[in-house]
């Protein structure tokens, strides 16, 4: 028979954050001011592996995928009515992904031969496919002031890993090992400030970064074990096909 790990984390978090501040007519200076912030993290390990071991089998497979989104909404109001009053409203958003999705073979004697159906493959993937969502705004009206603000800073920082090391193979099969990140992170900010006689402000700010690692590799290791065997094709991808979508305006 064949043997076959499989890793696989579908984690998400939602999380909501806002601000309002409102003042009325008042013939002294009334004042209001509210703020919120919110740290939101999506971090995981997933891995599939075998450490020091002998494996004879006709097939070998190990496959570790890495899903779910971060979904998150900033959001900053004012209202100020004129007269004397002054209303501030700010809110900031932290927003980060960091996942570890690996798959490895670390000190293993490996003899993967064509058995009946089987082929005698070997074969490591690695995936991560986790994304984040995020949305920003501010909202003042004005009216002897009124300023609403919101910032969210949005990280994807991702490693994916096929790795063999200190191993010795033989396969009648493909060796493939492959490594993908395909993360997507989508944000859109967007301020309204309406102003009826004095100041009506409003801004929001998104930041945004992808800085992933992907590795496929094999180090320290024997491909033929035996002189006399003739192993399969050997195939290793290490590949990011990430990207950022980012709309802005006010």
């Amino acid at each position: 028979g064949a043997v076959i790990l499989t890793s696989t984390n579908e984690t998400d978090l939602i999380a909501a954050s806002g601000s309002a501040a409102i003042t009325t007519v008042g013939e002294k200076l009334s004042l209001g001011i509210a703020g919120s912030f919110s740290l939101n993290e999506l971090r995981g390990t997933t891995r599939a592996y075998i450490s020091g071991a002998v494996v004879e089998t006709g097939g070998l497979d190990l496959s570790t995928t890495r899903s779910g989104d971060l979904f998150a909404l900033t959001a900053g109001g004012a209202l100020a009515s004129k007269e004397k009053g002054i209303a501030v409203a700010g809110s900031v958003s932290l927003n980060r992904i960091e996942n570890e999705t690996e798959t490895y073979l670390e000190g293993v004697r490996a003899m993967v031969k064509n058995h009946g159906s089987l082929p005698g493959d070997i074969t490591l993937s690695s995936l991560d496919n986790s994304g984040m969502r995020v949305i920003a705004g501010s909202l003042s009206y004005g009216g002897k002031a009124g300023v609403g603000a919101s910032v969210a800073y949005n990280q994807i920082k991702n490693t994916t890993r096929a790795v063999i090391e200190d191993s010795s193979l033989e396969h009648d099969g493909t060796l493939s090992l492959s490594a993908i990140n395909d993360n997507d992170l989508r944000s859109a900010a967007a301020g309204l400030a309406v102003s009826k006689d004095k100041l009506g402000a409003s801004g929001a700010v998104s930041l945004n970064f992808i800085e992933n690692e992907v590795e496929a590799s094999i180090s320290d290791s024997t491909n033929r074990d035996n002189p006399d065997a003739i192993n399969g094709a050997l195939s290793l991808l290490a590949k990011d096909d990430s990207l950022i979508e980012s709309l802005a305006g006010a």
